[in-house]
C-alpha cells in the first residue's frame, strides 16, 4: 500500500486508498494482514486529526514550556521581549511592533489570581485551549479575553479576579472584573506600545506595572525577566514529541466536557488523564508519521487559505483574514472567538487549523473592528497572480494613503514554512517597520549596517506622510544591506509621489516568504477598508 507519487506536480496517485478499499474479507471477516493494515491506518488516521485538533493547546503549551524553561514558572514571572521580539525567538508569527510580556499561570497551584491592571495597558487573558476567558457582561456586552483599552475597564486601569470555572468561593463583582477559566493554565499577553525605536522604556515600563497575586495568601513579588537576546524554541513539535507534551498537558487539566468525541479520539491514541503514555515502537513510529503528515496538513491549509469560500478580505486580492469574513466586509467576522460559525455554531477545522498552525493568541479585541478597541490582521501567503511568495523574486507593496490607525499600523515578513525568525551571523530573517498613527519617529527593524538614523528617517517620512508608499521585499533572509530608493511620481490610479524601500538579500534562496499585514493593529478611528484608498490595497 506504498503511495506512489507521480508527474511534476507530486499529486499522490488513488492507488494506496484503492488498496485499502480492497482488503479483503473472507466470509465477511479481515485476514489477519488486512486487520493489521487496517488496524495501523485507523490509528495513523486517528493520530492525524488528534495533532490537529490539539493545535491550539499545544501551540500555547510549547510557548509555556520554554518560556517558563527559559525564565521560570509561576504567576509572578513575566517574560518581557524588553528590546523588542527578535528573529532569535521562535514562535509563531512575530512582530516587532510593540513590547510583549508574556505570563503563564496554574490555577490549580494559586486559586483564583488577581490581576491588577494599569491605566492604558492592552492585554488578553486565553486558557489552555486557546480559548479567551469569559468575562463580565457589561450594558449587554460580554467580555471575552480583553484587559485593558479592549477590555471592561476601557483603558482606565481596573482590577481583575480569574477563577477556575465552577468556583463556589465569594466574589465582588464591585471591585473586580470577573473571569473564568476552563483550564487550569491560564495565559496573561500584555503588549506596550512606542512611537520611537530609539526610546522603548515607556512600553517596557508600562509592561512592567502590571501585578498578579492570588487572591488569597502571601504573593510573590513579581518578576520580569527580559528575554530578547536569548534565543529560545518555543514552536510546538511536528514529530512524534508533540504527543509526550500533549500527554503533559492533559495530565495537568481537568477533564474537559467540550467535545467528548475528540477526547474519545485521544484516548485511542493512548492519552487519557491518570493513564501512563508508553506507545510501542510501531505505534510511536505511526505516532511520528502522523505528526508529521498533520503538520504538512495544516501548512497546506494555509499556505492555499485564499481558496477557502469567505477567506480573503478582497474577492480580488490574496489577503486572508485569520477569521473569515464576507468579502470587502470590514465589520463582522463569520466566525466567533473559538472559530465556530456564527450561524450554525459548528467549527470551521480550517480556519482554527490556520490560525494556529500559525499564529496564537485571541480575543473579542483581535478579531474587531469597534473604533477604540478593534484589530485588523490580513496575511498573503500569495502574489496577486496566485504565485506563493518566494525568496528568489521581488515583490511590490502598494499602500495607499492615509492608514485609517490610531495607535499604530504595520506589515512584517516572516520566513517558511516557519512562521518565526531565525538569528544567524550578519542577517535578518525577518523585516518588520511599524508606523505610530500619531506623529513621532517610525520604527523599522533593519539590519544593523542599514540601521542609520537617514534610512530610519526617510522611512518614516514616507510611511507617515499622506502619499501613497510602495515597498520592494526581496529575499527569504531578507539580510544584508537596506535603503530608500529613489522618490518617483506614481500615476498609478492618480496617487501622490511614492517611495519604493528596496532591501538587498546576502542570497536569495527559494524558501518561502508570508507576509502579515498587522492591518492597523489595535484600536483604530475607522475599519481597514472604509476608506477608498485602504479598499486597493494589494500586494504584486
Amino acid at each position: 500500500m506504498t503511495a506512489v507519487m507521480e508527474g511534476t506536480s507530486g499529486a499522490m496517485t488513488i492507488d494506496r486508498y484503492e488498496a485499502l478499499a480492497r482488503l479483503p474479507l473472507e466470509g465477511g471477516y479481515p485476514t489477519e494482514e488486512t486487520a493489521v493494515a487496517l488496524d495501523e491506518e485507523l490509528f495513523f488516521q486517528r493520530a492525524t486529526q488528534t495533532y490537529l485538533w490539539a493545535l491550539p493547546a499545544m501551540n500555547m503549551y510549547a510557548m509555556r514550556t520554554a518560556l517558563g524553561d527559559l525564565s521560570g514558572y509561576g504567576y509572578n514571572v513575566m517574560s518581557v521581549f524588553e528590546k523588542r521580539l527578535k528573529p532569535n525567538t521562535l514562535i509563531t508569527t512575530p512582530n516587532s511592533d510593540v513590547i510583549y510580556g508574556l505570563t503563564f499561570a496554574d490555577l490549580s497551584e494559586t486559586g483564583p489570581l488577581v490581576v491588577d491592571v494599569p491605566a492604558r495597558l492592552q492585554a488578553l487573558m486565553d486558557d489552555f485551549w486557546h480559548r479567551p476567558l469569559t468575562g463580565p457582561d457589561i450594558d449587554g456586552v460580554r467580555y471575552l479575553g480583553d484587559v485593558g483599552i479592549p477590555g471592561p475597564d476601557r483603558g482606565k486601569g481596573g482590577r481583575y479576579l480569574v477563577v477556575p470555572q465552577g468556583y463556589q468561593g465569594e466574589v465582588d463583582a464591585q471591585e473586580y472584573f470577573v473571569f473564568t477559566s476552563p483550564t487550569n493554565g491560564i495565559f496573561i499577553f500584555v503588549r506596550g506600545f512606542f512611537s520611537s525605536v530609539d526610546d522603548l522604556e515607556p512600553a517596557v515600563a508600562s509592561v512592567e506595572s502590571i501585578t498578579i497575586r492570588p487572591l488569597e495568601g502571601d504573593a510573590e513579588p513579581m518578576t520580569f525577566r527580559h528575554v530578547s537576546d536569548i534565543p529560545v524554541n518555543a514552536l510546538f513539535p511536528a514529530d512524534a514529541t508533540y504527543f509526550d507534551l500533549l500527554d503533559r498537558f492533559v495530565q495537568g487539566e481537568p477533564d474537559d466536557a467540550v467535545d467528548p468525541y475528540m477526547h474519545g479520539m485521544l484516548a485511542a491514541v493512548g492519552i487519557g488523564k491518570g493513564k501512563t503514555f508508553t506507545p510501542p515502537p510501531r505505534r510511536r513510529e505511526l505516532l511520528d508519521l502522523a505528526a508529521r503528515t498533520a503538520w504538512r496538513m495544516a501548512k497546506n491549509i494555509a499556505a492555499n487559505f485564499d481558496a477557502q469560500d469567505d477567506a480573503r478580505w478582497w474577492p480580488d486580492r490574496r489577503w486572508v483574514a485569520h477569521v473569515k469574513t464576507w468579502p470587502g466586509d470590514f465589520l463582522h467576522t463569520l466566525l466567533d472567538e473559538q472559530w465556530r460559525v456564527r450561524a450554525t455554531g459548528h467549527t470551521d477545522v480550517d480556519a482554527k487549523a490556520h490560525m494556529f498552525i500559525n499564529h496564537y493568541s485571541i480575543s473579542t479585541g483581535m478579531i474587531s473592528s469597534v473604533a477604540g478597541m478593534g484589530a485588523k490582521y490580513g496575511n498573503a501567503y500569495k502574489d496577486s497572480t496566485g504565485d506563493h511568495l518566494r525568496g528568489e523574486n521581488i515583490y511590490r507593496l502598494d499602500l495607499p494613503p492615509d492608514p485609517p490607525a490610531d495607535l499604530f499600523w504595520s506589515v512584517t515578513v516572516l520566513r517558511q514554512p516557519v512562521p518565526a525568525g531565525r538569528l544567524r551571523q550578519g542577517r535578518r530573517s525577518a523585516l518588520n517597520f511599524c508606523c505610530p498613527a500619531t506623529p513621532g519617529r517610525c520604527g523599522v527593524a533593519l539590519p544593523a549596517r542599514a540601521s542609520t538614523s537617514r534610512s530610519r528617517t526617510a522611512l518614516s517620512s514616507a510611511i507617515r506622510s499622506s502619499s501613497a508608499a510602495t515597498f520592494l521585499l526581496t529575499a527569504s533572509t531578507l539580510g544584508g544591506q537596506a535603503g530608500p530608493s529613489k522618490t518617483s511620481p506614481s500615476s498609478r490610479q492618480g496617487r501622490k509621489p511614492c517611495t519604493s524601500w528596496a532591501v538587498k538579500p546576502f542570497d536569495s534562496s527559494s524558501r518561502m516568504l508570508r507576509t502579515l499585514v498587522t492591518a492597523l493593529l489595535s484600536y483604530r478611528r475607522y475599519p481597514l477598508g472604509v476608506r477608498s484608498g485602504w479598499s486597493r490595497f494589494c500586494c504584486s
